[in-house]
């Protein structure tokens, strides 16, 4: 590296002062304690929003390690004035603030001194790249107690920052002062090896040497800064859902939740080696999943559902260490086509009612190879004695049902006057012809009507005989009616 050349190079310049840059920052003292975070949880449905995120405190604090912030002098070379903590940022990360813990030390005529906080790229070779934000603050602080909250020192920039990529986040002080900020224990090797950690050499006395260190790489001292960025990040894309409407018992609905790969990254999610595991969907009829990023679910009865996911993101915030996301959907199952009906039959005339429910059309078939479509209430009129299969039919878009009833009719509403004195038809049946054979001398009228009473056949003027053809007659009952004298003999007629 090119700062050990440089090292190498003037280190007999400065053995008077016992120093060496291979030196870790001088600590004030070490508490063997572990910090008191004063954890206090979130309410459950809080919406996640920007927080401090203190994974480098939180996660691996055991022993509380004090180190002096301050720029050094000739006397004092094991000093540095600046310290930083790596973050991660593998999608787009929104930084606003800084948080650190520091207090002045032993100096109660001092009431504050000055800290400014910066945001950076990170750079491979020289750790502390490109600023991207500055702010300044101060140190208040006159005590040290091991609630760390009570030490906290928060900064916040102009404007929000969106990092891309690895990011540094910086706290550093321009005073040869009294000021003490708070790191971890090198010692029991709380950096858990990642090299995160840098602290900035800056002494006037020895400008040769100014520049950021790798406390891992440059000292072998595995331990971190309690230095942590205000972030805000996208959790999540919502979910899809592959139709609002579907069918009972036919259709299932799907979901498909994505979230952002933050959930896996331990620098913000305290949960990240388990990261579905607080995945909670909840269908609307009594039923749920859980731990499933996607899921398909069966209604077994129609109405109007609302589907809801929740997932808890466990952040590293002390005050606020979870919060509940929670996205919702409404579906509509839509229920079976149901099909059935009554009837009400006068002789050969039928009245029918359909009583169906959840259906787009229906059609009717009679048996007697007629048929009507969308009519709930239908009469039909019978031309021949019979029993007949009477369908009704009814669909949706989910389903078609169907129901059948058997119709018999008979002739009990044909009045029939067969008065052989004065009129006679045969045969009959008949497929032909027919004679109809009248008993008087008096011209009487001869009307052939279906049982429609639609007119068939019609002769005004008839006498004695007559032979009338009825091949093309369609099968079925007929109504021959002679008129004579406003007297009306009626004849069943069957047509086969």
């Amino acid at each position: 590296m090119k700062k050990t050349l440089i090292i190498l190079g003037i280190i007999c310049c400065i053995s008077s002062f016992s120093f060496s840059q291979t030196e870790a920052p001088v600590p004030y003292t070490t508490i063997n304690q572990s910090p008191d975070w004063q954890t206090n949880f979130k309410a459950q449905g809080d919406s996640c929003g920007a927080y401090f995120n203190n994974y480098i405190g939180i996660h691996k604090t055991s022993i509380i390690r004090q180190e002096y912030l301050r720029v050094g002098n000739a006397s004092e070379a094991g000093h540095y004035k600046g310290r930083a903590q790596r973050f991660n940022a593998l999608q787009p990360i929104e930084v606003s603030g800084v948080e650190f813990y520091s207090y002045i030390l032993n100096n109660p005529s001092v009431d504050s001194l000055m800290v400014i906080t910066t945001l950076n790229d990170y750079d491979a070779v020289n750790y502390v790249g490109t600023e991207l934000a500055r702010d300044t603050v101060y140190v208040k602080h006159n005590s040290f107690t091991t609630a760390l909250p009570n030490l906290s020192v928060k900064s916040f920039f102009d404007q929000a920052i969106t990092v891309t990529s690895d990011y540094i986040v910086t706290v550093f002080t321009p005073t040869d002062d009294s000021l003490i900020i708070l790191a971890n224990d090198p010692n029991t090797n709380e950096g858990n090896g990642e090299g995160l950690s840098y602290a900035l050499y800056d002494n006037p006395s020895y400008p040769s040497f100014y520049g950021w260190y790798d406390m891992l790489v440059d000292f072998s001292y595995d331990y971190d800064y309690l230095i942590a960025p205000l972030v805000k990040y996208k959790q999540h894309n919502g979910f899809t859902l592959t139709s609002d409407t579907i069918c009972e018992n036919i259709n299932d609905a799907c979901v498909n939740y994505s979230q952002q790969i933050i959930f896996s990254d331990l620098q913000y999610n305290a949960n990240a080696g388990n990261s579905t595991s607080s995945i909670y969907w909840v269908w609307g009829d009594n039923t749920f999943n859980l731990g499933l990023t996607s899921a398909c679910h069966m209604y077994d009865n129609g109405g109007n559902y609302t589907i809801s996911l929740n997932d808890t993101i466990d952040i590293w915030d002390y005050n606020t260490n979870y919060c509940i996301i929670n996205l919702t959907a409404p579906i509509v199952v839509l229920d079976s086509a149901n099909a059935d009906f009554t009837f009400n039959q006068t002789n050969s005339t039928v009245d029918f009612v359909a009583t169906v429910s959840n259906y787009d059309s229906l059609w009717w078939d009679f048996g007697d190879g007629q048929t009507e479509s969308n009519n709930l209430t239908p009469q039909h009129i019978y031309s021949t004695i019979s029993t007949f299969d009477v369908w009704l039919h009814v669909i949706n878009q989910c389903s078609e049902d169907s129901i059948m009833y058997q119709v018999t009719t008979d002739n009990i509403g044909i009045t029939e006057i067969n008065d052989s004195n004065f009129l006679s038809i045969y045969p009959n049946p008949s497929s032909n012809s027919i004679t109809i054979d009248i008993k008087q001398t008096d011209t009487a009228i001869i009307k052939i009507t279906d049982i429609n009473g639609q007119t068939v056949y019609f002769n005004s003027n008839v006498k004695n005989k007559t032979s009338i053809d009825i091949s093309d007659f369609s099968n079925g009952l007929y109504i021959v009616n002679l008129i004579n004298n406003s007297t009306i003999y009626s004849v069943k007629l069957i047509k086969d």
